[in-house]
């Protein structure tokens, strides 16, 4: 009697099939995340392009030692973690935003709506600034229009682009919320949508309103979410961003705006202190791995769970 050789599981074969599937991205993440960390030989030598980095003068730790003296480093350092502190600030207003959103009766305005905030986050930055500056001109902007000519609320006409006082508070809770906040809420109306509904039901049944629904539903079930996303910004409060601080800073603003990615850029492009520039990310990225780790288990602790 001839045996039938046994069919292959369905479950192996198709677990294959999904791990290659991963294979282009895993070596993307190589290409572009890994490879690069060569790079950061330049730190130890004196490089400058054009010559292979084996043929560069070695500088050793010099200039990390340089980096530790230099004073308008540690101006952007410290714009960097006052810029990303503000930012941690407005993270509350994406979940409530998307709970207010969520609780809209007419799905028409409900997606109207989510659709005119969702739009600016695909607006580049230097639209944005076009944008501010038909605002906040001293010449014909908007507001100057409105609040001087005619109200007479300002003294003499104001360019608020211009004014170190008030730019921090410009960029962080104006301008990047009007561009986040409307992106960022679709995570929460996902998790809000994840939220078993039969709980809502239950708790219609034994007479909750919406705001007690809101209160012992909705935010316990968005908590998860809103915790995860709030660690990894805080693990990320060394990089706050480069082209929206690039295209706003001016002669005025750059003692409260510039901060670590402007500050390498206009050290290592415009300079040409390669070495220099490289050193400062360099060190920038051991931290955030740092406190990426120490974020982690402080998370761990306190939920039980790891974020990575």
């Amino acid at each position: 009697m001839q045996l039938k050789a046994k069919p292959k599981s369905f479950f192996k074969n198709q677990r294959w099939i999904l791990l290659m599937m991963t294979v282009p991205f895993f070596l993307c993440v190589v290409a572009f995340s890994l490879v690069p960390l060569w790079g950061w030989l330049i730190a130890f030598f004196d490089y400058f392009p054009g010559t292979s980095i084996l043929n560069q003068n070695f500088a050793g730790l010099r200039y990390f030692r340089r980096m530790l003296n230099d004073r308008y480093f540690f101006q952007a350092l410290g714009n960097t973690l006052v810029l990303s502190s503000m930012a941690l600030l407005t993270y509350p207003i994406a979940p409530i935003f998307a709970i207010l959103l969520n609780e809209f009766r007419s799905d028409k305005y409900k997606r109207l709506i989510q659709t005119l905030t969702s739009f600016p986050n695909f607006i580049s930055w230097i639209i944005v600034f076009s944008i501010a500056s038909t605002f906040f001109s001293v010449e014909d902007g908007l507001v100057n229009q409105i609040f001087f000519n005619r109200l007479g609320w300002f003294s003499q006409p104001t360019n608020l682009l211009a004014d170190a006082n008030i730019a921090k508070v410009l960029q962080t809770f104006i301008l990047s919320v009007w561009k986040n906040c409307g992106w960022s809420a679709i995570i929460y109306l996902a998790a809000i949508t994840g939220i078993d509904q039969s709980l809502y039901e239950a708790a219609k049944v034994d007479g909750a309103g919406r705001i007690k629904r809101i209160i012992h539903i909705t935010i316990p079930g968005i908590m998860p979410t809103f915790i995860v996303l709030l660690v990894l910004g805080a693990a990320n409060i060394l990089n706050t961003g480069f082209d929206q601080y690039y295209v706003f800073t001016n002669a005025v603003t750059l003692p409260v705006l510039d901060n670590l990615d402007t500050y390498i850029y206009r050290t290592g492009i415009q300079n040409l202190n390669f070495s220099y520039a490289t050193a400062v990310g360099m060190s920038r990225s051991i931290v955030s791995v740092i406190l990426l780790t120490a974020i982690n288990q402080i998370a761990y602790r306190v939920n039980g769970s790891k974020i990575i």
